[in-house]
C-alpha cells in the first residue's frame, strides 16, 4: 500500500479488529513514519454516531481549544477577522468563540449542529465566495481518509489551518495496545501523524509549520507574527513588523466584544419570521 502522505512505500505495522469485527491492516510510511489503515470501508458504520461514547473529553476540550485559539490569534494573527471551524461537531466551539468576539462559522458534514445554528455553511466552496483568515480543525486530522486532499480543501478557503492531532510516539509500536490513540473500537481514527509527516505536508503546499511537538499544530501560508506555541518571537520577523501588527491587534482587541447579544437578536428575528410564515400558512 502506498503512503497517503508521501506516495511512497509502506510496511505492514499490525493487524487488529476494528469495530469489534473487521480485521484491518495498519501500515507505516517508510519515509515519514505516518501510520494509516487500509482503505477504510467501514466508515459509514463508524459514523452512525458521529460523536462516539468514548469521547468523554468533548466539553472540556472545546473550552480548552477556545482558550488556545484566542491566544494564538491575538499573538500570531492579530489581523485575523474571519474564521471557520472545520469538522465542528455539535457547534460548541463556534459558539464559544463567538461569545469571545471572534466571527466564527461552523462546518461539519457528519454531525448535527446544535449550538451554532444560523452560523453554519453547508459546503466549502472556492474562495470567491468564502475566505477565512484562519480555519480550526480540532480532532479532525486523524479522521481523514485522504489527508492531502482534505488539506487542499481547507487551504482553498483559509490562509492558515490551526489543528490538533496527537503525534505518533517515539517508542516502538507493534500493536494498538502500544498507543491509546488508535481506538479501533470506534473505527474513526484512521490517520496518525509524525512531525516528519507534517513537515512533508508543509513542504508540499509551501506552508509554514508551527507545532508544540505534542498535539497542537498550525500550517499557514504566511509567516506568523510570532510562533503561536513558543514565547519567543520568530527570528525571521523584524521587531518593526511585529510592532505594527501588535498595534493593529490592540485596536482589534479593543473592539472585539462578544457577539452573543447580536446573535441572540438575529435568532429572535428569525424566530419571528418563522412564526409569521407559520401563521400565514395556517390562514
Amino acid at each position: 500500500m502506498i503512503s497517503k502522505i508521501s506516495g511512497g512505500p509502506t510496511n505492514l505495522l499490525f493487524t487488529t479488529k476494528v469495530l469489534g469485527k473487521y480485521h484491518v491492516e495498519y501500515f507505516v510510511c517508510n519515509e515519514t513514519g505516518f501510520i494509516q489503515t487500509e482503505d477504510p470501508y467501514w466508515l459509514d458504520e463508524a459514523y452512525s454516531d458521529a460523536i462516539t461514547a468514548l469521547d468523554l473529553g468533548l466539553v472540556s476540550r472545546n473550552f480548552e481549544k477556545a482558550s488556545l485559539t484566542s491566544k494564538v490569534v491575538e499573538k500570531s494573527f492579530p489581523y485575523a477577522s474571519k474564521f471557520i471551524d472545520y469538522g465542528g461537531g455539535y457547534g460548541m466551539f463556534t459558539r464559544l468563540m463567538r461569545d469571545r468576539g471572534f466571527d466564527f462559522l461552523h462546518y461539519d458534514t457528519h454531525c448535527q449542529n446544535l449550538f451554532a445554528k444560523g452560523f453554519e455553511i453547508e459546503e466549502l466552496l472556492a474562495r470567491e465566495r468564502y475566505r477565512f483568515d484562519l480555519l480550526s480543525a480540532w480532532e479532525v486530522f486523524e479522521h481523514l481518509a485522504d489527508p492531502l486532499a482534505s488539506l487542499d480543501e481547507m487551504l482553498n478557503v483559509a490562509d492558515a489551518v490551526l489543528f490538533s492531532t496527537e503525534l505518533v510516539p517515539n517508542s516502538a509500536i507493534q500493536s494498538p495496545k502500544d498507543w491509546w490513540y488508535f481506538t479501533p473500537e470506534t473505527g474513526q481514527h484512521i490517520s496518525f501523524y509524525t512531525t516528519a509527516a507534517l513537515e512533508y505536508m508543509a513542504e508540499k503546499f509551501s506552508l509554514n509549520l508551527y507545532s508544540d511537538g505534542l498535539s497542537n499544530h498550525m500550517l499557514s501560508k504566511q509567516k506568523a507574527v510570532s510562533d503561536p506555541f513558543r514565547e519567543k518571537v520568530h527570528p525571521s520577523v523584524s521587531s518593526r513588523v511585529r510592532n505594527r501588527f501588535i498595534r493593529k491587534s490592540k485596536k482589534l482587541k479593543a473592539h472585539r466584544a462578544s457577539l452573543l447579544q447580536e446573535d441572540f437578536q438575529r435568532a429572535l428575528r428569525q424566530l419571528n419570521v418563522d412564526i409569521g410564515a407559520s401563521d400565514a400558512c395556517s390562514n
